[in-house]
């Protein structure tokens, strides 16, 4: 009888004394003072309300932690604001302990990596609400869990340069499209037998609507039989600038009164 109590205890002793595996990604904890708890699953993410969900399972049971605020030391759990950060023990029968009580208590210092995951230590007393049972997790471990939430990077636009326009509702008979860089400002240069059509704009011009106005660093001009016309009034519409493509749309009237109205890409 003596040796099977040893047995149960020193088998106890071992379990509360197993170190944290930190050789890879890690959320563990000793439940009632000798049950290890080691999730096989984890997650972090935050979540639309902006808290940051952290949770581990084993296949039947799991601990999460819904966080308001992180990267300091000193979380508390239950008591006076026990509905800041919470922590959740889901037992293998479907049972609920939760922090989100007053009669809770606990602890979470949690910190974020330079590598954009998670790690920190807890312990804390859950409660289940329905029938006042409590379970106590102690010497618990957060280990370089990554957070999920990187945005997908969408692929860059690519496009060949498309020049189209109209002159008082013509259609420009487009020949040579060029552009150039100088000081700052893109010029786009669209040249048919006998009318140029140019766009001069700031080459990191973000997407927006802008006005085309003689006098300023963006403007329109239309050149016909020599003689060249700048922009009284339009719109120059950039629907994308980036990875040296701009694409965009305009309409200006020139100060001989000409209207031209088009669409471009260009790469530069």
């Amino acid at each position: 009888m003596k040796t099977s109590i040893l047995y149960v205890l020193l088998g106890a002793l071992l379990i509360s004394c197993e170190d944290i595996d930190r050789s890879s990604s890690n959320l563990q904890a000793i439940k009632e003072g000798s049950i290890l708890f080691r999730a096989d699953n984890l997650d972090a993410s935050f979540q639309d309300d902006g808290r940051l969900l952290i949770s581990g399972d084993t296949g039947n049971q799991s601990i999460r932690f819904s966080i308001s605020t992180f990267n300091q030391m000193g979380l508390s759990l239950g008591g006076q604001n026990f509905q800041d950060n919470i922590a959740i023990y889901e037992d293998d029968n479907g049972g609920i302990y939760t922090t989100a009580t007053p009669e809770a208590e606990g602890q979470l210092n949690l910190r974020l990596n330079i590598d954009n995951s998670v790690s920190g230590e807890f312990n804390f007393t859950a409660i289940n609400l329905s029938n006042g049972e409590s379970k106590n997790f102690s010497r618990g471990f957060i280990f370089e869990i990554p957070i999920n939430n990187e945005e997908e990077v969408a692929p860059p636009i690519i496009a060949d340069d498309s020049f189209v326009a109209t002159v008082n509702t013509v259609p420009f008979d487009l020949i040579i499209l060029a552009n150039a860089v100088s000081n700052g400002q893109l010029l786009i240069s669209a040249q048919a037998s006998l009318a140029t059509i140019q766009l001069n704009l700031p080459v990191a011009t973000p997407p927006g609507t802008y006005d085309l106005l003689e006098g300023t660093d963006m403007f329109g001009t239309y050149t016909v039989n020599q003689e060249t016309s700048f922009s009284s009034s339009g719109v120059l519409i950039v629907t994308n600038n980036e990875n040296d493509l701009i694409i965009g749309s305009f309409d200006f009237i020139t100060a001989n009164g000409f209207q031209i109205v088009g669409e471009f890409a260009i790469n530069y």
